[in-house]
């Protein structure tokens, strides 16, 4: 591939950005490949894309390369394999294992000519079996009043809340109900996985160890293991952290709609002091 030209390699000015901000998807396709918008950027290294736009995208591939097979998805991982240039990218997808029950699908995010990140799903064939209740006790969404918890960064106020408790990037754990209010491309709407794939990333922030004013602990990747997929726009994410002192945290959060728990997320912290 070509190198892209400057105009479509930099970033839209925070002149831009403010202007679309309330309707801008992640990303726009540029042929075959996604240039990201500011609102992708990350908050920890603006110069990089944030790892929820990185997962609902790849989940968004996914969908599209896996669903005439008629497997759902059951566990998804995302890798994170390098820092995510906000520059233009494309990616690539192939079968791992194919097969007619079980099957294995791996997507690829290259950018300046190497895989900086991986999407491993694996999917299986629905078919009737027991069903358990697996409720999560909580209000619903439509009983709580509004909250603002991401409200820090442009990506985040597109997240719409609802706290249940804790404060999302204040040590403890914490619960809160999502709603995601923006599109991965322009011209397409945000699927349960891709809207899955976007909150998984904020198990850590949601419930978390330490304070973010002394610590990074940025995400090396997501997980997710699903029993089924969500139903409706809200999403309820609890989410603890434990941390062993070694520099390492695994974050683990429980994923709900408002008929109950439908899967749990995973994700290794690389722990470091600001100071």
């Amino acid at each position: 591939m070509s190198r892209p030209s400057p105009s479509l390699t930099e970033p839209p000015s925070h002149e831009d950005v403010t202007l679309v901000e309330d309707s801008a998807p992640l990303f726009v396709r540029q042929g075959g490949d996604y240039l990201p918008l500011q609102i992708a950027h990350s908050p920890w290294h603006d110069a990089s894309v944030n790892g929820a736009a990185i997962a609902g995208l790849l989940a968004m591939e996914t969908e599209h390369a896996t669903a005439p097979t008629g497997l759902v998805p059951v566990r998804m991982t995302f890798d994170i394999l390098g820092r995510v240039p906000a520059s233009r990218f494309s990616t690539i997808g192939h079968w791992q294992r194919p097969g007619r029950r079980i099957g294995i699908f791996v997507n690829e995010l290259e950018a300046e000519g190497k895989v900086v990140a991986r999407a491993t799903t694996l999917l299986s064939r629905e078919t009737h079996s027991p069903a358990f209740d697996a409720p999560h006790g909580k209000p619903l969404p439509g009983e709580i009043p509004t909250s603002h918890l991401f409200s820090r960064t442009p990506f985040g106020r597109r997240i719409e809340t609802r706290r249940l408790f804790g404060q999302p990037h204040q040590p403890g754990d914490g619960a809160l109900w999502a709603k995601v209010n923006i599109r991965i491309v322009e011209d397409e709407p945000l699927s349960a996985l891709s809207r899955t794939a976007i909150l998984a990333d904020t198990g850590s922030g949601i419930g978390n160890r330490l304070d973010r004013a002394d610590w990074d602990y940025p995400n090396l990747d997501i997980g997710v293991n699903f029993a089924r997929m969500p139903r409706g726009e809200w999403i309820m994410i609890e989410g603890s952290t434990t941390m062993t002192g070694n520099g390492h945290g695994l974050a683990r959060s429980t994923l709900a709609d408002e008929a109950g728990i439908f899967a749990y997320g995973f994700q290794t912290l690389f722990v470091s002091s600001k100071n």
